[in-house]
């Protein structure tokens, strides 16, 4: 069979090592495997002081410098302690921050360097579909206008919402104007990609277009390795950012608090580690304010594979998101590799919402908001973790994960990939 070629166009890509960088890395590879040739198009971050692995030959990424004015803007006013606390806030208006934000300027100097090369590439190689990964909404600006070009058909990806996005707010006036840029881009796309069902449904709303899901799935070979030993003590481990207000541990915190008011003799085995970037300045005060210092530590980054031997090596997961309606299609990359890990997750999330339908469908954990209930939940797992020290005896049991393996889930897209071609 001829071997398909792609143009993937994804503003994150390893070496960055981030979780919408690991999903293009997965895709990119399992489209390999299945006998296509993917051409990825990113953004070179410069070197990353944690880097994650490049699955796919070198020849196949492509890299376009970035020069990104807000860290440069940023980096002149630190220099002055004055000038930035007053232009701080004209700054974020005038250079925003946000991925989704109008008019995504930081990423223009991205946009025309990486557009070209893509027409370089689509010159060079018989490319038969663009593939776009979004947020940020850039990538799929570019495909946007190479699929004006060059008419080749374009699936958009979007794993968060564009306008739509809820940990994005903005005024109305904004949010006016940006919805329909967005409409106006994106009726270039043959089909859209998301990652769980309530996004999918508003993507076909607002764009009367056919919209189909493709997990983050996890990959089976990552997780290979000697059986894990594990320690005495009963480890919870968070991996990922926090975002104050959006996800917070403190009802944890609480529930570690009720376990000790009641000397539960087994509290003193708790050891809750988070891994991730500046996690100080967002629950370090929460650390302080509940004050379990002797049950929690902030650890920071680690590179990907030292994290996943970590998250196998942990009595519980932990996963933490919006408790809020707005959020009920948050579907995180991080519970798929959580799965992966084969570990039970306690998820501090919206009960009814994506996340819940899912660990109930695989029977891979449980969503709690209450420290209550949360202390009642620890309790139990105390008990068993102390009767079964060795083997945490909570293995899973029962479980439905294979088929959020990456493979599988590329499997689904390369249906999309095989429709649209079709249909074209």
């Amino acid at each position: 069979m001829k071997k398909k070629h792609i143009l993937i166009i994804s503003f994150a890509y390893p070496p960055l090592n981030f979780i919408g960088a690991f999903r293009i890395s997965k895709i990119s590879k399992h489209l390999l495997e299945e006998g296509y040739i993917p051409h990825v198009i990113t953004a070179d971050h410069g070197n990353p002081d944690v880097k994650s692995e490049i699955e796919i030959p070198d020849d196949l990424v492509h890299y376009v410098k970035w020069n990104d004015p807000y860290r440069m803007v940023v980096y002149f006013l630190s220099k002055n302690n004055l000038l930035f606390q007053y232009l701080g806030k004209v700054l974020r208006v005038l250079i925003p921050f946000g991925t989704t934000r109008l008019p995504e300027v930081r990423r223009q100097f991205w946009r025309k360097p990486a557009y070209r090369k893509a027409l370089e590439l689509i010159e060079k190689y018989p490319i038969e579909i663009i593939y776009s990964s979004s947020s940020p909404p850039s990538s799929a600006i570019i495909a946007s206008r190479l699929q004006q070009k060059t008419g080749i058909p374009w699936i958009a990806e979007f794993r968060d919402l564009w306008t739509g996005n809820p940990y994005n707010t903005k005024n109305k006036i904004h949010h006016f104007f940006e919805e329909r840029i967005e409409k106006k881009i994106l009726s270039r796309a043959s089909a859209f990609i998301t990652i769980s069902k309530p996004l999918a449904v508003e993507l076909e709303r607002m764009h009367k277009k056919p919209c189909y899901i493709v997990y983050n799935g996890f990959d089976s070979e990552d997780y290979k390795g000697k059986p894990i030993e594990f320690g005495n003590k009963f480890i919870i481990t968070h991996a990922g950012s926090i975002y104050k207000g959006k996800r917070d541990p403190s009802s944890l915190f609480e529930a570690i608090n009720i376990l000790k008011e009641e000397k539960d003799p087994l509290v003193k085995n708790i050891e809750v580690l988070f891994y991730g970037a500046r996690l100080e300045r967002v629950i370090g005060e929460l650390i302080k304010k509940y004050g379990v210092q002797d049950y929690v530590t902030i650890v920071g980054l680690k590179p990907r594979k030292e994290i996943i031997t970590i998250q196998k090596k942990s009595a519980l997961l932990l996963l933490l998101t919006w408790v809020d309606a707005r959020a009920i299609g948050t579907l995180t990359g991080k519970i798929f590799e959580y799965l992966g890990c084969k570990r039970p997750i306690l998820a501090v999330s919206l009960k009814g919402g994506a996340i819940d339908q899912l660990l109930d469908e695989s029977n891979t954990g449980t969503v709690l908001n209450e420290s209550q209930e949360i202390a009642e939940f620890l309790k139990e797992k105390l008990q068993d973790w102390n009767d079964n020290r060795y083997s945490l005896g909570f293995e899973f049991k029962d479980v439905n994960i294979d088929s959020y393996s990456r493979s599988n889930q590329t499997k689904q897209l390369i249906k999309v990939i095989e429709k649209t071609l079709v249909n074209r």
